[in-house]
């Protein structure tokens, strides 16, 4: 009677999985699924097959990170010459606004001077004359 009744179970859910339009084939029997740049369909791999695939990904991951330090340690390089070339523009820019400032200081002063010398010659001549007094009033 069990028998039978298993019996009919599997008959019944066959029935209903191929009336639904489904089969039975497994997954990889389908189109390729694109990984990487190769078909990998989807199946029972081997232990040969685990163990190579593995190893390849260890040696992929070994050569990206290379690949990434390289380009890290050229990005360092490229960031530090541009830091010294900002430092010496930037030194640069210092002794020149100090060249600047020390021109128009000296340029300032100068006319202080000028503007000194010539008020000192009018006080001179004002005394001067002041001394010999007026020849038009004796």
């Amino acid at each position: 009677m069990k028998r039978l009744f298993f019996t009919m179970i599997a008959i019944f859910v066959s029935i209903t999985v191929t009336a639904n339009g489904q089969n039975h084939q497994p997954q990889y029997a389908s189109a390729p699924q694109w990984a990487f740049g190769v078909p990998a369909y989807y199946r029972p791999a081997t232990a040969f097959e685990s163990y190579a695939r593995g190893r390849a990904d260890l040696i992929r991951a070994q050569a990206q990170y290379q690949f990434l330090i390289s380009q890290a340690m050229k990005n360092a390089a490229e960031a530090e010459r541009i830091r010294m070339e900002n430092r010496e523009k930037g030194v640069d820019t210092y002794f020149s606004m100090r060249e600047k400032n020390r021109a128009h200081r000296e340029a300032e002063r100068n006319q202080r001077r000028l503007k000194y010398l010539q008020a000192r010659q009018a006080n001179e001549k004002n005394s001067l004359i002041a001394t010999m007094g007026n020849p038009n009033s004796r």
